[in-house]
């Protein structure tokens, strides 16, 4: 805006000289520039942005493939813990079963003594 003023300005002094067609010429082809530079502008800020956000999404990718490994190891490791408790929960179990007959087996013995 304060280009194509500037323009106008420059316009309205050279107008009474016999400059105006040329004046108009020089007047379009700025204004053409202007434009160019502007989308210039706004092309190099988008690509710009563009690289940010594309960086930022690689940063993010890492940091979620990171936690579903993560995850992954404790369920894993989770697993691992319960079906050893499992294990052990069966084995005690058995144990408590042994113990208990063994247990039996002894006081009927005192009794029959």
């Amino acid at each position: 805006m304060l280009c194509t003023t500037a323009v106008n300005t420059i316009l309205m002094l050279l107008v009474g000289r016999g400059l105006r067609l040329r004046v108009v010429a020089l007047a379009r082809r700025m204004q053409r520039s202007v434009e160019d530079v502007e989308n210039e502008t706004i092309a190099s800020r988008r690509a710009e942005l563009l690289r940010q956000l594309m960086v930022e999404l690689r940063d993010r990718e890492c940091e979620l493939n990171s936690m579903a490994a993560a995850h992954q190891r404790h369920a894993e490791a989770w697993r691992r813990d319960h079906n050893r408790a499992t294990r052990l929960q069966d084995e005690c179990s058995q144990l408590h079963s042994q113990y208990t007959s063994w247990r039996r087996g002894v006081v009927v013995s005192d009794v029959r003594q």
